[in-house]
């Protein structure tokens, strides 16, 4: 519970794009099971506080776990990423002041 004022910081793993959703249902143990939420969901958890500033990073490196795949796959999301829609990226995070 925050007092008025209060921020509250997050970073939460996003339901993202049809693919990424279908690569955790694939080759995630706990893909089928786990309930991932999209920005809107996430707008509307933070309804009741006075400022939310939501973002989101990622896509290529959800794909890529280690070594120069990974590599690779960070240049890409640095590159593509901004002409990628928030709600197909993986990873959103910010904070909200009650």
């Amino acid at each position: 519970m925050l007092k008025p004022g209060g921020i509250f910081c997050f970073l939460e793993n996003s339901k993202a794009s049809r693919l990424h959703h279908f690569a955790r249902k694939k080759f995630v143990k706990w893909g089928t099971t786990w309930r991932y939420i999209t920005i809107n969901e996430m707008k509307n958890f933070l309804a009741p506080f006075k400022n939310v500033d939501i973002r989101a990073c990622g896509f290529f490196t959800a794909f890529a776990k280690s070594g120069i795949l990974h590599t690779f796959a960070r240049i890409f999301d640095k590159i593509l990423v901004p002409f990628i829609p928030q709600n197909m990226r993986y990873v959103m995070y910010g904070i909200a002041i009650k």
